[in-house]
C-alpha cells in the first residue's frame, strides 16, 4: 500500500485502481474474482485489519462497477447474477462509509509513524503509563561498531578457521564439474 514514488505515504488510491476488461476472459471469470474479494474481505474483518478491509471493498466495488458492466457478455448475462451483485455491492458501499473515517485516522496516524522514523525519532514506552515519549534514534559512529564484542569462536572445528583467510565460494562450473 506504500507508494512507489519513495515518500513511503500510503496511498489508498493507488491500492484499488481500475481494472480494464479483457474480452477474452470469460464474464463467469470476473464473477469469481469478485466472490474471491469478498471471501478476502471477510479474512481481514475477522483479524481486525481495518485498511486491507477497507481496500479490498474498494477493490470490490470497482470491479463491480467500473469493470464487469463493461465486458461484452454482461448484457445478456442472468439476471439473479445482477442482482446478487448488486446487493453485495450495496452492503460493500454501506461498509466503506462506515469504515472511512477509521481507516483515514489510521493512516494518518502510519503515516505520522513513518515521518517521524524518518526523522530519526522512534517512541519507547515509559513505566506504565499510555504515554509514548520521542526519543532521538542515536547512530553508530564507525569507532562505535569496532567496540561492539563478537563471540569467540572456540573448539577443534573452528581453529582452523581462525587461522585461515575467507575465500569466496568456488564458481559454479567448479561445483558441477567431476
Amino acid at each position: 500500500m506504500r507508494s512507489s514514488a519513495g515518500s513511503g505515504r500510503i496511498n489508498i488510491a493507488a491500492s484499488a485502481q481500475r481494472l480494464d476488461v479483457d474480452n477474452r476472459i470469460s464474464l463467469r471469470y470476473y464473477y469469481r474474482i469478485a466472490d474471491n474479494i469478498l471471501k478476502q474481505a471477510d479474512i481481514f474483518r475477522e483479524e481486525n485489519n481495518v485498511i486491507d478491509l477497507y481496500v479490498m471493498l474498494l477493490r470490490y466495488s470497482s470491479l463491480v462497477t467500473e469493470t464487469i458492466p463493461c465486458h461484452r457478455d454482461y448484457r445478456t448475462s442472468l439476471p439473479i447474477a445482477k442482482s446478487s451483485l448488486k446487493k453485495k455491492l450495496l452492503n460493500a458501499l454501506t461498509e466503506l462509509e462506515k469504515l472511512k473515517p477509521i481507516v483515514q485516522q489510521k493512516i494518518d496516524e502510519l503515516n505520522r509513524k513513518h515521518s517521524d522514523q524518518m526523522n530519526g525519532t522512534v517512541y519507547f514506552h515509559q513505566n506504565i503509563s499510555s504515554a509514548w515519549t520521542p526519543v532521538r534514534k542515536q547512530t553508530l559512529t564507525h569507532s562505535d561498531t569496532n567496540k561492539v564484542s563478537r563471540p569467540a569462536l572456540r573448539g577443534p572445528a573452528y581453529q582452523s578457521l581462525r587461522n585461515q583467510p575467507y575465500s569466496p565460494a568456488r564458481p559454479v562450473d567448479d561445483q558441477f564439474r567431476r
